[in-house]
């Protein structure tokens, strides 16, 4: 709110007025570009892929289902600058295959719109990829698919006139995550040269030292994303009429040279986004010593992880039994991960000026991140404390047992295993996190995230490494949490 107010009540002055008469529809354009570009490779990727594992049985199937969404670890900026030092100028991995077939095999030219795309869907297919394999885990997709799969034998035919018109909604909810990704990026843009929003929001207040023109930014960004959040929403209502979950779809078997032709066919989308990106970063020859703000990057991260346990424990909490507009509420204060991270810091330096000054530093960084991520912890505890907790909370209190015994026997026991996951979910993307920690932290105050994007502008990539390994490793960790388990059978 003080982010809209801030941007009524200041004047348009000399930076807002140059960059809307000469390089808004660049920035723009850029934004626009990417998500078309990044939402198409995410699409391709995402949908073929999840085909490929539901319908057919190769040899590693499971163990390639969860594969599949390991490029989800690897933060864009640090697949940006890998693919640059590998494949592009450094030509890391291209330089031993000099005469072979070639004198001189030709770097990758990355650093434009095209190249930024690549990289943003390579990264975010898997959001696709997961939305369609549960779509497909459903009784009822899955019966459709079984009995059209009885009156043809052409695989093609079979995804085009039934699987695919089936996977509508599900593409649509990972293609709507894929495309407010991509508007909350600045590393990519930014490495590959590439104008967007985001980045004009945070080039003119940091190089031009224009907040109203970041103020009036910020609220032109967070109106381009509105379209995408009210599709996802609406995508993942109409998801939700089919959530009974049952017999997932029979695997058709197929071994042999195809068999393994398909399994091949999987593992590039893995190589490309996970094994290329953390081998390049082994051959940079990181130093294995703590990197610069691994200390402030945990510190807070966990700061900002127990806030989010806490608000959002006691927004759900409220939310029980409170009826549609206590409902609305919560939800109302639960969008953060919606609006994009420069749009969110800028909100809260908007209201440090409305507040003289209170809320800033370490406290408005802290602000900000809680609110961004505040949804994640609501995702996960909301589920408990409105399904079997609640429940047994009602039964305990029957039963006569007081406040202090039911904490400790019944609402502590059951929380624990969603407020862990919350837990670590929160701080890994809290230390991942680049916008809005570039805007608002205070002089001096580096985490791994800004100690990684800072050398990679630089093109220190070695020194960049071994803090991108760290947000590599831990990203990973959260990313094998959440996904959600594939048969070994179906």
């Amino acid at each position: 709110m003080a982010l809209f107010v801030m941007a009524i009540s200041t004047p348009f002055d000399d930076v807002f007025v140059h960059i809307y008469d000469h390089v808004l529809a660049r920035y723009a354009r850029g934004s626009l570009s990417l998500i078309l570009g990044g939402c198409l490779v995410a699409g391709l990727l995402g949908v073929a892929s999840a085909w490929l594992v539901v319908a057919y049985d190769m040899p590693g199937r499971w163990l390639l289902a969860r594969a599949l969404i390991l490029p989800l670890a690897v933060p864009s900026y640090v697949l940006a600058f890998t693919f640059t030092e590998s494949l592009g100028e450094g030509r890391l991995f291209l330089a031993p295959l000099d005469g072979f077939l070639f004198d001189r095999w030709r770097p990758w030219d990355l650093r434009h719109e095209t190249g930024a795309s690549f990289i943003l869907g390579l990264g975010l297919y898997p959001y696709v990829y997961l939305s369609c394999l549960v779509a497909m885990s459903m009784p009822r997709a899955a019966q459709a698919i079984e009995a059209a799969r009885l009156m043809t034998g052409v695989p093609w035919r079979l995804f085009w006139s039934v699987a695919l018109p089936m996977l509508r909604t599900p593409i649509l909810v990972g293609l709507s995550l894929v495309a407010m990704e991509i508007l909350n990026d600045y590393g990519v843009a930014s490495l590959y040269a590439v104008p967007t929003l985001t980045w004009a929001i945070i080039d003119s207040w940091t190089a031009m030292g224009s907040l109203p023109t970041s103020f009036k930014l910020s609220c032109l960004l967070i109106l381009l994303v509105l379209p995408f959040v009210l599709l996802e929403r609406v995508s993942r209502f109409a998801q939700a009429r089919d959530s009974n979950r049952g017999r997932g779809l029979t695997a058709k078997k197929v071994t042999g040279v195809r068999g393994w032709g398909l399994a091949m066919l999987l593992t590039i989308p893995i190589m490309a986004g996970f094994l290329l990106p953390l081998l390049t970063l082994f051959l940079l020859q990181p130093s294995y010593s703590l990197p610069v703000g691994v200390l402030n990057s945990f510190v807070l991260a966990l700061s900002v992880a127990l806030a989010v346990l806490a608000s959002a424990g006691l927004v759900e909490w409220r939310r029980i039994g409170q009826g549609r507009w206590a409902s609305a509420f919560g939800q109302a204060a639960m969008i953060g991960y919606a609006v994009p991270a420069a749009s969110v810091a800028m909100g809260v330096l908007a209201l440090s000026q409305v507040t003289g000054g209170v809320v800033g530093g370490l406290l408005g960084l802290w602000l900000a991140l809680t609110f961004r991520f505040a949804t994640l912890g609501s995702g996960q505890l909301g589920q408990v404390m409105a399904g079997n907790l609640r429940v047994h909370d009602e039964r305990a209190m029957l039963m006569g047992a007081g406040l202090v015994m039911r904490l400790t026997h019944v609402v502590l026991p059951l929380l624990r295993r969603p407020a862990g996951l919350t837990m670590i979910l929160v701080m890994v993307d809290v230390l991942k996190e680049l916008p809005a920690t570039f805007l608002l932290r205070p002089f001096g105050f580096d985490t791994l995230a800004i100690a990684t994007f800072t050398s990679a502008s630089l093109e220190n990539y070695g020194d960049a490494a071994m803090p991108a390994l760290l947000l590599v490793f831990l990203s990973l960790l959260a990313v094998l949490l959440v996904f959600p388990p594939l048969s070994r059978r179906g």
